[in-house]
């Protein structure tokens, strides 16, 4: 019997050609996937402030209606940043937007970390007229942030009418 020597090759290991290959679709792998995390997050930190501002906007809103709707309204026809009503409980209340604040009789009712801009429209409440007022109330609700993705800009709006009939 022949004894056949085979060769062994005992240089084992990775040619530099597999290695650069095998690095770069780790690369590609990993870069993909902390592309895709920080998208996701920056869309969450977008919708974040988009609830944010539209929490707030309802806030504003629902508790100036309900005020409205509680009282006479004594503003005059026409638009304005300055709302005058008579409350039944409260008595006479004065809602501003200025400053980027909503304020009732100077005291802020708007979150800080909010921008509001906006008007009442105040429409059949004019000396000659015995309609019943409407109070349409227009907000643009900026929220502002550090980062880019965090700044939205929302514009809500709502239309009430006083309770108490204007029958003089």
């Amino acid at each position: 019997m022949r004894k056949q020597i085979f060769k062994q090759n005992k240089n084992k290991g990775f040619t530099l050609v597999e290695i650069l290959v095998g690095v770069s679709i780790f690369v590609l792998v990993t870069s993909t996937a902390v592309g895709l995390i920080m998208t996701s997050v920056q869309g969450q930190r977008k919708a974040i402030a988009i609830q944010e501002a539209q929490e707030n906007g309802r806030y504003l809103l629902q508790f100036m209606a309900k005020e409205i709707r509680m009282s006479q309204v004594n503003t005059l026809d026409g638009q304005t940043q300055i709302l005058n009503i008579d409350h039944s409980d409260f008595g006479n209340i004065i809602y501003r937007i200025t400053n980027g604040q909503v304020l009732r009789n100077n005291q802020p009712i708007s979150s800080d970390n909010i921008q509001v801009d906006g008007w009442f429209y105040i429409d059949g409440r004019s000396e000659d007229d015995h309609q019943q007022p409407k109070v349409t109330i227009t907000l643009k609700i900026e929220k502002t942030g550090q980062k880019s993705e965090e700044a939205t800009s929302i514009i809500l709006q709502t239309t009430t009418s006083q309770r108490n009939l204007d029958l003089d």
